[in-house]
Formats: C-alpha cells, sequence, structure tokens
C-alpha cells in the first residue's frame, strides 16, 4: 500500500513501471477527448496535502527521551520536545524520494561513461581489425547504457519532482495556519504583500531548488570522474581542462556574489511595492475625495522602475553566467588536445583519442550548464528558507 501510494502505475509489470506506460494513456486521452479528473490516477494518501502537513507538525517538534537515575538510584525517563532547523524538518518530509533519487542519480552518473569508453574501443576495433563479434559486442553495450541512463534519469528526476511537490504542499499549510495562529504583535510585523511573497515566492524556491539539489554532489563526482577518464587518455595534458574549469569558476563566482546582490535588491523593491499597493487599496476613497491618485501612481512606478532595474541587471549578469560555464567544456577540449599535442611530438591524437575525449568533454556540458542554475538556486532557496523560518517562529 505505501508504495502504490508513492507510484502511479502500481499495478503494471516491471517494463511499464520502468517506462512510465501509464502515461501514455493520458496523452491518449487528453488526445482525443478532454482530461477530466476522473480520468487521471487518484493521488496516494502520502501525496495529500492532509498527509504530508501532519508529517511535517510531527517533524517539527520531535519528542526526544531522555534516561536518567534519580537520587534514589531508581531510572527514569523523561521525555520532552525540542524544535530543530526548517531545513532539517524539510528533509526529513521527503526523505524517502531524496533518498531513492540519489541513489538513482549515482548509477545513472556511472551510467554515463560506460558510452564513451564503448566509442573508444569500437573506434579501436575499426583500426585494429579485430574479429566481427567485438563490434557487436561494443555497439550494443553503447546502446544499451545510453537506454538505461535515460531510464535511471527519467525515475530520478521523477522522485525528485514527488519530493519538492510535497515540502511545497508542506510549506504552504504550514504558512496558512501560522497566519491563523499568530498573535497581533507579530502580524503587525508583517505586512500582506510579505506573507503574499512568502507563500508564493519562497515556497517555489524551495521547490526548485529541490528539483536539482543532487547536482550540488552530482557534478563534482561527474567532473572527477570525467578528469580520471581523460588521465587515461591525455596523461597530463588533462590538467589544462582544471585550469580552464578554474578561471572559469574565479569569473563566475564574483558574478553570481553581484547577482546575489540584484536579487535582494529586486525582492526587497517588490515587498516595497506590494506593501504600497495595499496601502493605496486600503485607503483608496481618501485618495479619490483628494484627487492624489497621479502622485500615488507616480510613487509606485518608481518603485516599479527600481524593480525592473535589478530584474534587467540581474537577468544580464545571469545570462553571462550561463554563458562562460557553457563555453567551458569548448575551451577546455581545446586547451587540452593544444597541450597535449605540444608536450611531445610523439604525442597524436588517433581517432580512438581524439573521438573518446570529445565524447568525455561533451559530458561535462551537463554539469557546466546545471552548475550556474543550482548555485543560483541554491542562493535563492537559503534566502527563502531564512524567512520562512522567521515567519515560522514567531509567536502565536
Amino acid at each position: 500500500a505505501d508504495y502504490q501510494a508513492r507510484c502511479f502505475t502500481m499495478g503494471w509489470g516491471l517494463l511499464p513501471r520502468l517506462v512510465f506506460a501509464d502515461t501514455w494513456r493520458i496523452v491518449l486521452l487528453g488526445y482525443r477527448n478532454q482530461l477530466e479528473l476522473p480520468s487521471l490516477n487518484p493521488l496516494g494518501e502520502d501525496l495529500k496535502a492532509s498527509t504530508v502537513s501532519a508529517a511535517f507538525l510531527e517533524a517539527t517538534r520531535k519528542q526526544k527521551i531522555r534516561t536518567c537515575v534519580d537520587e534514589k538510584g531508581v531510572v527514569v525517563e523523561t521525555s520532552s520536545y525540542e524544535k530543530r532547523p526548517l531545513s532539517a524538518v524539510l528533509l526529513e518530509v521527503c526523505r524517502w524520494e531524496m533518498f531513492a533519487s540519489a541513489l538513482i542519480e549515482f548509477f545513472w552518473i556511472l551510467a554515463g561513461f560506460v558510452p564513451p569508453v564503448m566509442l573508444g574501443y569500437l573506434l579501436v576495433y575499426i583500426e585494429t581489425k579485430q574479429d566481427n563479434w567485438h563490434g557487436y559486442a561494443y555497439a550494443s553495450a553503447y546502446a544499451f547504457f545510453q537506454l538505461v541512463g535515460g531510464v535511471l534519469n527519467a525515475h530520478a528526476a521523477y522522485l525528485m519532482a514527488l519530493g519538492a511537490y510535497k515540502v511545497q504542499s508542506a510549506l504552504t499549510c504550514a504558512l496558512y495556519k501560522k497566519v491563523l495562529r499568530i498573535s497581533s504583535s507579530s502580524r503587525r510585523q508583517y505586512t500582506a504583500g510579505e506573507i503574499m511573497n512568502l507563500v508564493s515566492v519562497d515556497v517555489e524556491q524551495v521547490g526548485q531548488f529541490l528539483l536539482l539539489c543532487h547536482n550540488c554532489w552530482g557534478v563534482p563526482l561527474r567532473i572527477v570522474l570525467t578528469m580520471v577518464f581523460l588521465w587515461k587518455y591525455l596523461g597530463p595534458s588533462c590538467l589544462a581542462t582544471v585550469a580552464t574549469m578554474l578561471a572559469s569558476t574565479l569569473v563566475t563566482t564574483c558574478v553570481a556574489h553581484v547577482c546575489d546582490k540584484y536579487q535582494r535588491r529586486q525582492m526587497d523593491s517588490k515587498d516595497s511595492r506590494l506593501r504600497q499597493t495595499n496601502e493605496i487599496l486600503n485607503g483608496i476613497r481618501v485618495i479619490k475625495l483628494n484627487a492624489w491618485e497621479p502622485p500615488f501612481m507616480e510613487r509606485v512606478k518608481r518603485t516599479r522602475s527600481e524593480e525592473l532595474s535589478a530584474v534587467k541587471k540581474y537577468s544580464i549578469l545571469q545570462s553571462t553566467f550561463t554563458f562562460v560555464w557553457s563555453a567551458t567544456p569548448h575551451a577546455a577540449a581545446l586547451a587540452s588536445f593544444g597541450t597535449f599535442l605540444m608536450l611531445s611530438p610523439a604525442n597524436q591524437l588517433t581517432p580512438s583519442i581524439a573521438f573518446t575525449c570529445l565524447s568525455l568533454f561533451m559530458l561535462l556540458r551537463f554539469p557546466m550548464y546545471v552548475l550556474p542554475d543550482v548555485l543560483s538556486r541554491l542562493i535563492r532557496c537559503l534566502g527563502s528558507v531564512k524567512r520562512l523560518s522567521a515567519f515560522l517562529e514567531e509567536a502565536e
């Protein structure tokens, strides 16, 4: 029953579960007719907001049992409730999904290095004219691990999405409950716009980071494994790749700090704009009675212009950030091949070395592409968790 709640393909065979065969039925239904609620699979009990909210509340105040000996030598057990950090509570809410997706992600990373190795063996087979069965074996292994990698990637993404949605549901329910119970003194510290930002923006930021959270360890692992394989083919020349990546990291780190500054400025401007809009709507009668619409409109426009300016600068810097990381694999390949040829006249770029190394460099495209997004989401998530934790800890 627990597995059935987590996997909407329960009742199907192993192969349909692996390829999410039940989604084909939904796609065909949507193509032929308009999708309605009975057409969809019922939501599992552990994915419902009520269940997730109860698990969040239970994890927030976890019971701690202490055993001690009193003056008479009698063993006494005392229990108390201790408050836990919000990040630890959120991880406990989605611990099953995060653990399973991390395990699948690890095997997906390992499976991704088999096709380049098989490609190298295949090129050596062509150069040396080995028996035909060698070629068939290498080609079959290449295709098989490409397929396995795709399946593992899909299941890891599916489980991470489940975990992210559970966390978002738990946080949304907790915020709604807190708004109803918060004390008057604490309520005065938060405007309606700030509370709306907590529900609509900060909760979303946490969920968006969880979708890519495994890349925090997956990207370094992929880079290390790539360097190990490159050392096998290029030797010390692959250190030029490390130098290129360090230079890119230095540039993008500086850009990331500036991005964070403009993002905070944009959030402050957004809070100010929502606060001004709320004040205008509350006092709209007085404003219209005194014909104060133009000055108040200009005030909101000025705040909006500051917000748009921060968004524009942030977007430009984010584009620069992404461009540098996307160009890094190509620059690394150029630097490594150039260093390899200049180190010794005996070094030759045979097809097996060149194409295998190019395949390995292409494996760096994903980490280099996703790392800026992961760092950006991590920065935003940390800020969102801090704001959510501060609000949830207000007096009731």
